[in-house]
């Protein structure tokens, strides 16, 4: 899991890795008030990344299945 860095600002920040497009990764930036909120968001989008990327469907597949 990403640890959650604190900003100057006093709030704490996660950065994880999202996907790669067009030979660049892309990463996910998540932002909260405190350490565990902030760490709390990463590791949802990261659970729920697998399954956003299994529904990427086009209208015709979608009709197909």
């Amino acid at each position: 899991m990403a640890k959650a860095k604190k900003l100057p600002s006093g709030m704490w920040n996660v950065t994880v890795y999202s996907n790669t497009e067009n030979g660049k990764r892309k990463y996910e930036s998540f932002t909260a008030l405190t350490k565990n909120e902030a760490e709390l968001k990463a590791a949802e989008f990261k659970a729920n990344k697998t399954r956003r990327i299994q529904n990427d469907l086009t209208v015709a597949e979608a009709i197909d299945k």
